[in-house]
């Protein structure tokens, strides 16, 4: 959320995230029409990466290769 208050791009979130991150400087918009493809990228740190982060990468990387097979 800071990042993107500060103008570093924007944040993809759920309805109920909203009340808990939030910030003064962010205007949050609904999504109403049907999403386009786009690029996600993960960006990490220059250090091995926790098992969790793993796991959220191969889930995220399952979900995009079961929509392009659609």
């Amino acid at each position: 959320m800071m990042l993107v208050a500060a103008g570093y791009g924007i944040g993809i979130g759920l309805e109920s995230q909203l009340s808990i991150y939030n910030h003064p400087d962010v205007i949050v918009r609904q999504v109403i029409d049907d999403i386009p493809d786009t690029a996600t990228f993960i960006v990490v740190p220059e250090r091995p990466i926790s098992a969790e982060l793993e796991r959220l990468m191969k889930r995220a990387q399952q979900i995009g290769g079961s929509l392009t097979n659609e």
